[in-house]
Parts: structure tokens; C-alpha cells; sequence
């Protein structure tokens, strides 16, 4: 899917490249502690964009192209914190094509369930037999400015693992969040 040029040109700013640039270190030191691949994307208005990645270290680890758009499951969590009015904005804009359920109290419950949780993991939900583990990046105002993202394939990690591994995950959300207020 081809982004609107206004929203290129937001995500192509030299203040989302010093963005990413602090994520790095961090992505870098997570992927190579997990061996998985590890992604940061950003929302612009109702486009969620891939911003970085950086590869697992395994021969066959999950690849995703780099300034992808969509995916639900990175997309909870940077919108499960946003005001009701702005979830029932973004649900309006979205196509059904890319929800999980067209019934969107269930999508409304799901995104409950990730604030409460403060992460997100999901099954297959983006590619078939990859776990997608998702924690909230905090910006300086305490807002949701990112979501890091590990993609993992299920055969690798079993589910007594996700555990250790969501753990790190959101410690290393909380690391780039601490490199983003040094920025601020």
C-alpha cells in the first residue's frame, strides 16, 4: 500500500530520523539478545508506518519490508491508549479488510485488554506461524509515541518463553522512551 505523500513526508522528517536513530542502539541490543527480528512503528493520523528493522539473527527470521502500513496487531498498541472518541475514529477509517473482526465492540475489548495488560502479543494475526509481541514506547508528555515490535516464528519460541521475552520487550520500550526525553 502506497502512503499519501503527506504522511511520507512526516515519517521522512529529519525528526523521525533522529527518532528511529535513538531506537536503534536499543533494537539492536534486543535483537541480539533474542535472536528475533525487532521493529518500531510510529502512527501518523490513521497510518501506522514501519519504521526500522533490524533482522533476527536466525537464518530464516521474519522478514518485513521496512515503511510498511497497516497491521492491526502492531496498531493496538499505539491506539489502545488514545480517548474513545479517537479509537472510534480510527476504527471509521480503517477498512474492514485490515481488522481482525468487523465487530468493533470486540475490537474496543481487545484494545482494553492491552491497556490493562500494558502489551500486546498475537498469533498469525500479520504472518502465518509468527508470534507478535508489541510493547508501547512512552514519549516525553507520556503519550504512546511508538510501538517496538518482535516478530518470532511459534515453532522457535514456545509460549513458556513469551513470558521472559515480553519482559525484555517492554523493558526495551521503556529504554527508547528514556533515549526520546533526552532528545525532548
Amino acid at each position: 500500500m502506497q502512503l499519501p505523500n503527506e504522511i511520507s513526508a512526516q515519517a521522512n522528517s529529519s525528526a523521525e530520523s533522529a527518532y528511529v536513530a535513538s531506537a536503534l542502539p536499543v533494537m539492536r541490543r534486543l535483537a541480539a539478545e533474542v535472536g528475533e527480528t525487532v521493529t518500531i512503528c510510529r502512527r501518523f493520523g490513521a497510518w501506522v508506518v514501519l519504521m526500522e528493522v533490524v533482522p533476527g539473527g536466525h537464518s530464516d527470521a521474519v522478514a518485513v519490508p521496512k515503511g510498511g502500513v497497516g497491521a492491526w496487531t502492531r496498531s493496538r498498541v499505539l491506539i489502545a491508549w488514545l480517548g474513545e472518541e479517537k479509537i472510534d475514529r480510527l476504527l471509521a477509517l480503517t477498512s474492514p479488510a485490515d481488522l481482525p473482526s468487523t465487530d468493533i465492540d470486540v475490537l474496543k475489548q481487545e484494545l482494553h485488554k492491552v491497556r490493562q495488560q500494558g502489551y500486546s502479543i498475537s498469533y498469525g494475526d500479520m504472518i502465518p506461524n509468527v508470534a507478535t509481541l508489541a510493547a508501547p514506547v512512552p514519549d516525553p508528555d507520556g503519550q504512546v509515541g511508538a510501538s517496538l515490535v518482535i516478530l518470532v516464528k511459534t515453532s522457535r519460541m514456545p509460549e513458556s518463553e513469551l513470558a521472559a521475552t515480553m519482559v525484555r520487550l517492554r523493558d526495551a520500550a521503556l529504554d527508547i522512551g528514556d533515549q526520546i526525553a533526552e532528545l525532548a
